[in-house]
């Protein structure tokens, strides 16, 4: 589940899908995800979908059922179909999320 690199050592968030999401219908999406400080998302998991997080600046925590990874520049996660996961960050972060198959699931 886990590929990790790294580099030596919200209230809301701001996210830019890159390319059209009808060119990613059975694709990927890839997302900039810019998280604001003290961003938090809830424990959820998406039912068909692998979601690939890619750390480029601060640190973000993920929160998984028996395992939490505090994450930096460099490191990498892929997180399979019904894997339950949550996300924060306390002082804000910016990272690629990609979605294969592409879109949003619930």
């Amino acid at each position: 589940m886990l590929l990790r690199r790294q580099q030596p050592e919200a209230p809301c968030r701001d996210r830019h899908v890159r390319g059209p999401r009808r060119d990613s219908v059975s694709g990927v999406t890839l997302v900039e995800d810019t998280l604001k400080p003290g961003f938090f998302l809830a424990r959820h998991h998406h039912k068909k979908m692998i979601e690939i997080f890619y750390v480029l600046d601060g640190v973000v925590e993920f929160a998984f059922e028996e395992e939490s990874v505090t994450a930096t520049a460099g490191t990498t996660l892929n997180v399979p179909p019904v894997v339950r996961h949550e996300v924060k960050s306390q002082t804000g972060a910016k990272l690629l999320t990609i979605f294969s198959p592409g879109g949003f699931d619930a």
